[in-house]
């Protein structure tokens, strides 16, 4: 008996780093698998590989800099009530992937009389992740080989890894005539970095069953 198919994901939550704690949002989709969908087995193994796109908040979704997620999400679900139409289930969750973003933004601030200061900064991070949590699952089996899954839960994690910032700096002066650039030293960091976060999430997925339908055991 399995399922297979595709889900969409959002998430909010907490991350506390060395910058703070702010407020971050996600939005995602992916693969799923689970081998006991409408069945009346008591245990069920759903496995989710996807990608999000992570922002904090204020920012914009899907836009070119924000920080993205690809992940394996593994839940070990047990049956709590099953019918021939939906099959309700909890369990626990092991999470296992990859945060990375890759961003250079250019900004310039002007001091008159002087001139103008530019400033060129780039961040460069890949930071592994590890996560455990809680799933409440309700899978609705409204036709013979189509199922709608419905999933809510709660979600812990600590990551680590290295973190790149690069900062230059050019001030170009006022001169008469013309102008004169001075070059700064540039601010780099370097640095293993870590992080933790608490996050409420939930997915819609739609799967198709191969071998798996509902039939109540004899007692």
């Amino acid at each position: 008996a399995l399922g297979i198919g595709l889900y969409t994901t959002g998430r909010a939550g907490l991350t506390i780093d060395n910058t703070g704690i702010p407020i971050t949002y996600c939005l995602g989709a992916g693969f799923v698998l689970d081998t006991a969908v409408a069945t009346d087995e008591l245990f069920n193994y759903r496995l989710n590989v996807g990608w999000e796109d992570s922002i904090a908040d204020g920012t914009h979704f899907f836009k070119k800099g924000n920080a993205n997620r690809v992940y394996a999400s593994n839940t070990f679900g047990l049956g709590v009530f099953m019918n021939r139409y939906i099959r309700l289930w909890t369990g626990p969750q092991l999470d296992i992937g990859c945060q990375f973003r890759k961003i250079s933004e250019n900004t310039d601030d002007t001091f008159p009389p002087f001139g103008v200061l530019y400033k060129i900064k780039s961040t460069n991070y890949a930071m592994f992740f590890l996560g455990f949590g809680a799933v409440l699952g309700l899978n609705v089996n409204p036709v013979e080989l189509f199922t709608i899954s419905i999933e809510v839960g709660v979600n812990t994690a600590f990551g680590f890894g290295k973190h790149h910032e690069n900062e230059q700096k050019i001030l170009v002066g006022n001169a008469n005539p013309g102008f004169t650039i001075f070059p700064m030293l540039p601010n780099r960091d370097y640095a293993e970095k870590a992080f933790g976060r608490i996050e409420g999430f939930s997915r819609l997925s739609f799967m198709f069953r191969v071998g798996d339908t509902y039939t109540q055991t004899a007692l």
